[in-house]
């Protein structure tokens, strides 16, 4: 295998703020939510997006909240388009590591902000004061991490070659589960009675969550960039920098069937009854195939890399996201697009709001923006000084959450009237 560049992996390829918890479909779908940088195919673009990482992360920016709006734009003059009310400058509360920030979420009832980064910690936060409550240690930066359903234990993975198990309340380390090379995610099953990792190393493994043993190996020909347990936890579903998707038995590890594409795989989910993989790659295309026979039924186009796709509620539309700086709406049956968002930089997420009538997305452009789904329409802008990795709205869509390469993770106060996202 080549030589792995350290970039930052499109949404669907880090971590879930929500992996662990709510099953394989939800693990697929919010996989496809966080945050995730697409290349084309060809090792000049890799080196150039490490190179553009390590100088991000160099940087280490210290914006405070209440730096005027000028400076926080000075970078990017030309983005502001927006008049100054509808263009969100200053956060309700900024959360400083010391390198990029990979990702962050709530707790269930939003009083802990837990956040995960390249200055090999995670950090657990009072999401009210900012205080700094539990800092949890890796030898590596941390690609991602998760509390489990009742918030007494926390999953992480790191670029040390670890997922850990830590106690959420005294941070102490319960299990270390090693692959042999960085570990991309990592994922709960629905009874929380065993544990799936993924890894640089070719592999996808299953571990049982009390003792620590390696239960089963799933192998790729490259590095494994995802993979998510189904409902019941009898299938798992992977994908690789190997060009496929692969079905497997969760109990054995047989392989069911294997899905193409011409380039690196950044993400696969099932839909809601497990009949369809929506599949999304750096060839610039996501498939929609049938789940049984890995029969292709549909496929949409982007111009450069496919960075992340997802259906809504009903499945009647597909929303994507792409290296082409565009975020893309599709008739999900005739694969017609419907709407065409445009960011100014390579699109590393989008997820729609509960009723779907607005659509948050954020780029490298460094920012976060908020969309009207029907008309297109771009409703505010929240910024960052660099690549915005993900965000997220808190339950009553008061908050948005958003967290950047420029080293910060920062709490937006949203006008009810503006925003429902939740």
């Amino acid at each position: 295998m080549r030589e792995h560049p350290e970039y930052p992996l499109p949404s669907d390829l880090r971590s879930s703020p929500i992996l662990g918890l709510n099953g394989g479909l939800l693990i697929s779908l919010v996989l496809a939510a966080l945050s995730f940088i697409g290349f084309q195919n060809t090792e000049r673009q890799h080196l150039r997006a490490e190179a553009d990482l390590r100088q991000a992360g160099d940087t280490q920016s210290r914006i405070l909240a209440d730096l005027p709006r000028q400076q926080l734009l000075d970078d990017k003059p030309q983005t502001a388009r927006l008049n100054a009310a509808d263009d969100l400058t200053q956060a309700a509360s900024v959360l400083l590591h010391d390198g990029s920030v990979q990702g962050a979420v709530w707790n269930a009832d939003e009083t802990r902000i837990l956040s995960w980064s390249y200055d090999d910690t995670v950090r657990v936060w009072n999401a009210t004061s900012g205080e700094e409550l539990l800092t949890l240690w890796h030898d590596s930066s941390v690609q991602g991490a998760a509390w489990n359903a009742d918030e007494t234990r926390i999953l992480s993975w790191s670029g040390d070659g670890t997922a850990r198990l830590w106690d959420a309340v005294s941070g102490e380390e319960l299990l270390t589960l090693p692959h042999t090379s960085t570990v991309r995610g990592a994922a709960w099953n629905a009874d929380e009675t065993r544990i799936l990792s993924w890894s640089d190393d070719g592999t996808a493994r299953v571990w049982d969550a009390a003792s620590g043993e390696e239960l089963l190996v799933l192998r790729h020909d490259s590095y494994v960039y995802g993979a998510a347990w189904n409902t019941d936890a009898t299938l798992i579903l992977s994908w690789s920098d190997d060009g496929t998707v692969r079905l497997w038995d969760a109990s054995s590890g047989q392989e069911r069937f294997t899905l193409r594409h011409d380039s690196y795989v950044y993400g696969a989910a099932w839909n809601a009854d497990e009949t369809r993989i929506l599949s999304w790659s750096n060839d610039g295309t996501a498939y929609v195939s049938d789940a049984a026979s890995g029969a292709r039924i549909l496929t949409l186009w982007h111009k450069r890399s496919a960075n992340g796709a997802a259906w809504n509620a009903d499945e009647s539309r597909i929303l994507s996201w792409s290296g082409d700086a565009t975020v893309r709406v599709w008739d999900a049956a005739r694969g017609a697009t419907l709407l065409t968002l445009l960011h100014e930089d390579s699109v590393y997420g989008a997820v729609w709001n509960a009723d779907e009538s607005r659509i948050l997305s954020w780029s490298g452009d460094g920012t976060a923006r908020v969309w009207d789904a029907t008309s297109g329409q771009e409703r505010f802008i929240l910024w960052h000084k660099a690549t915005v990795q993900g965000a997220m709205c808190n339950a009553d869509a008061t908050r948005i959450l958003s967290w950047s390469l420029d080293s910060t993770v920062r709490v937006w106060d949203t006008p009810a009237e503006r925003l429902t996202l939740q």
